[in-house]
């Protein structure tokens, strides 16, 4: 009785262990410090009051629409992110961006909505995708590129003077990754551009590079979990189509498990059972799907294939 115990606890020990070891390998994680130098420019701001002027030695972070001297102004904040090379099938997990409170700014209102405030405006803002080519040493007012506002990212009103900020970014790291010739970083700046909103960080010219800005990235690879497609996908095709629908060629008859569908931040949405192996399936999803981009796995006897459904 006491051997089988023993042999079930070995059993089990081994199984637990090697769960932790394949669990660690789905993620793999990168942080990114921009320390901005001459061969390195990441960012700049622009600014309404001097349109023609070039700001990328500026040590804040600003986005705010404010006033000098009586005149109204806003201030754009825009920045490139030097993002890794990923391998056909990544899934991006997670994307922050983090910034650090500059304790040396000149912006005496800092951010300017917390308790107690003189000013009391919402300061929300959001980070948008520009999708212009532009050059941190020569972006100004007039020449700054466009962006888009899909998938944007809400930025909270500021609850202190002096706070850091994260802020999940990972429907827009998605998009860069998706659409690397329409994606040239991004623009943060007020949801409202009137009197008086800002919000104020170090940016990666503050001479402390430990409040520079930092980017970090959770991802799952293909070599680290299998999910990339199968190596016989000769033999199983699977087709996303638009409205929600998965469709399946089998000529061969493999055994087809189960479909998962994904949202691009790596939850599950929806688990659809198959258990068959007819030639041809289609398959509706049951959710009412967003519009917006998703992650399909299909499972079968002979592997994992993976694929990306963009719904309209």
């Amino acid at each position: 009785m006491y051997s089988y115990k023993i042999f079930i606890g070995v059993i089990s020990f081994i199984y637990f262990i090697s769960l932790r070891i394949e669990l660690k390998a789905q993620m793999v994680c990168d942080t990114i410090i921009l320390h901005s130098n001459a061969e390195n420019e990441y960012d700049a701001t622009v600014h309404t009051l001097y349109p023609i002027d070039n700001f990328s030695q500026d040590e804040n972070t600003l986005a705010s629409a404010w006033t000098i001297g009586g005149t109204p102004v806003v201030l754009r904040y825009f920045l490139k992110l030097p993002l890794p090379s990923l391998p056909t099938g990544t899934i991006i997990n997670s994307a922050s961006l983090q910034f650090k409170y500059n304790p040396t700014t000149t912006i005496s209102q800092g951010n300017s909505y917390y308790p107690g405030t003189p000013y009391n405006y919402l300061n929300d803002g959001g980070f948008y995708r520009v999708v212009q080519q532009w050059d941190p040493q020569t972006l100004t007012w007039n020449n700054q590129p466009q962006y888009t506002a899909l998938n944007m990212v809400w930025v909270p009103n500021s609850t202190s003077q002096t706070q850091d900020l994260s802020v999940t970014i990972t429907p827009l790291i998605n998009d860069a990754y998706l659409y690397p010739n329409n994606s040239y970083g991004f623009v943060f700046k007020m949801i409202t551009e009137d009197i008086y909103r800002c919000q104020v960080y170090a940016s990666s010219n503050h001479a402390n590079p430990a409040l520079h800005p930092k980017l970090v990235i959770c991802y799952t690879t293909p070599t680290a979990n299998g999910i990339n497609d199968i190596t016989n996908a000769v033999n199983v095709g699977m087709t996303c189509l638009p409205q929600g629908q998965i469709r399946i060629e089998n000529p061969r008859h493999c055994t087809l498990n189960d479909i998962r569908i994904y949202a691009m931040d790596g939850s599950l949405i929806e688990h659809i059972p198959i258990h068959q192996s007819k030639e041809q399936h289609t398959i509706q999803a049951w959710h009412s799907l967003q519009r917006g981009l998703y992650v399909v796995r299909l499972s079968t006897a002979e592997g994992t294939i993976t694929k990306k459904m963009p719904v309209w």
